[in-house]
């Protein structure tokens, strides 16, 4: 991964994911763009496709793996509000809150 003049290197191997701050030199993805395109990709479901072809990421290398690379990372699930009367806290208020809450250029290499 390349963040503007920050590299990184991303490991995955089994198993595990490791990261460094190091270029990967022989990387078999480079993904070039903005730490917020990458959490696009990785977190917001992005397709690749699109954020390349909106000019905030690039991918080289080999695509399988790169498609593969952004599945890895799963968010953990938001804990629920339970609503109490007479609280702003329904569970209507939480779903539109949550959904108005959503919203995506570096290097990144995996090996």
């Amino acid at each position: 991964m390349r963040f503007g003049e920050e590299s990184f290197t991303v490991r995955v191997s089994g198993g595990k994911v490791t990261a460094a701050r190091e270029a990967a030199p022989a990387a078999d993805v480079t993904f070039t763009g903005s730490p917020l395109a990458a959490a696009a990709a990785v977190h917001g479901k992005v397709p690749l496709a699109d954020l390349e072809e909106a000019g905030i990421l690039a991918v080289s290398g080999d695509r399988s793996k790169a498609e593969r690379f952004v599945t890895l990372f799963v968010l953990p699930q938001k804990a629920s509000t339970a609503a109490t009367p007479g609280t702003a806290a329904t569970a209507g208020a939480a779903a539109k809150a949550g959904a108005a809450a959503k919203a995506g250029t570096g290097d990144v290499g995996t090996r």
